[in-house]
């Protein structure tokens, strides 16, 4: 049994970071044909692992979503547009809620993610020139270098062992995604700072904490008062080098234009998806109907997303995510709930700002690793009886 744990706990992981682990074959190939067969051999292997069984209620959500998908394809006239959804979200749906829904969450998780998240960050650190030189995608680099710092700023936190490394790996990390990264994982990271220090304030040592709060927002505040003149020293520094930085650009555009001007056309997104949402009054319209409506592929907000393609039936849809959550999330000891707040975080950072539910991986993943059996929790290990 434990063999069999372990067996899948790696197959998640390296599922996680597939995009990372696959990143030589894709340069020297010159095409994504490695994820491909890679996630392929994943999938084949975690069925011979599990011997083709999966929990009924992963079957459930299969189900019912591909007959939704089907009911769409029969009914609408952009049939195109609600295949390559469906497509989509099988890969970045289905495959990550199977094999999260086979993993047990343990010590042996975090080992092989970690291990996972150095190879990954050497990888990257090889391979730089392909990010500056936008031969890779800045977001599908930003998410990779996201999975990579949540882990190391657990082990930093949660370990007392090799803290100092940690930082080193934290600070690189993060550094990477502020010079070649998206914005919704800077902000990401940010936010999961700010997590585990809220979390580190107890009521024995409240003094010290109000204190260390204190300095914290003081130096974010000398920060703030001269971030327009850090950022341009940071693009000094970095055409030097002849690095172009989507981000720090975004952020000087934003100085001189605005927050709306560079919102990347977000503004105009959401007042299509509000007007939809009107002239629908509230009623379901399906799947792929913003795009067949708008052009732009998403709302990039998962509310509005939710709302337009399920109406008023979102309602509960939301409520019962909610209490499935908070249910679940109970019956895992301190250490597991905090790495599931972790991916929560990231995955409503980037269903806010930018991605869509339906091909949102971390949301997947975390239902998946939600979906536990009768558990018995005894110390920091969790007995899973079928």
């Amino acid at each position: 049994m434990e063999q069999k744990n372990s067996i899948n706990a790696i197959l998640f992981i390296l599922f996680l970071f597939i995009s990372s682990l696959t990143l030589p074959l894709k340069v020297l190939m010159n095409n994504g044909l490695s994820v491909w067969i890679a996630t392929l051999i994943i999938i084949f292997l975690s069925l011979y692992n599990n011997k083709a069984i999966i929990d009924i209620r992963v079957l459930f959500i299969i189900i019912i979503s591909l007959l939704f998908f089907c009911i769409n394809l029969i009914l609408v006239e952009y049939k195109g547009i609600v295949f390559n959804l469906m497509f989509e979200f099988i890969k970045y749906g289905l495959i990550p809620l199977y094999l999260a829904s086979q993993v047990k969450i343990n010590v042996s998780l975090y080992k092989y993610w970690y291990i996972a998240g150095c190879i990954s960050t050497v990888f990257w650190l090889i391979f730089l020139n392909e990010v500056i030189d936008r031969n890779v995608s800045y977001m599908g680099f930003g998410i990779q270098m996201t999975y990579c710092f949540i882990i190391f700023t657990f082990y930093f936190y949660k370990n007392n062992k090799y803290r100092v490394l940690n930082l080193i790996l934290m600070v690189l990390t993060f550094s990477l995604i502020l010079i070649l990264g998206n914005r919704v994982s800077v902000l990401t990271c940010i936010f999961i700072i700010a997590y585990f220090e809220l979390r580190k304030i107890e009521k024995k040592h409240i003094l010290y904490s109000i204190t260390k709060i204190s300095i914290l927002i003081t130096l974010i505040l000398i920060l703030f008062k001269n971030f327009q003149n850090i950022i341009y020293w940071i693009r000094d520094i970095l055409y030097f080098y002849n690095i172009k930085s989507y981000l720090i650009n975004k952020i000087i555009y934003m100085f001189n234009n605005g927050l709306f001007e560079s919102s990347s056309g977000r503004d105009i997104i959401y007042k299509y998806s509000i007007d939809i949402i009107k002239e629908k009054s509230f009623l379901p319209t399906g799947v792929g109907y913003f795009e067949y409506a708008t052009g732009y592929v998403y709302p990039h907000n998962v509310f509005l997303d939710l709302i337009i393609t399920f109406g008023i039936i979102s309602m509960p849809i939301i409520f019962q995510f909610i209490v499935f959550v908070k249910r679940n999330i109970r019956k895992l000891d301190k250490k597991n709930r905090i790495i599931i707040f972790t991916l929560l975080i990231f995955a409503f950072s980037r269903l806010f700002f930018s991605a869509t539910f339906w091909t949102e991986p971390i949301l997947w993943m975390i239902i998946g690793l939600l979906f536990i059996k009768k558990d018995k929790i005894y110390g920091n290990k969790i007995s899973i009886e079928n």
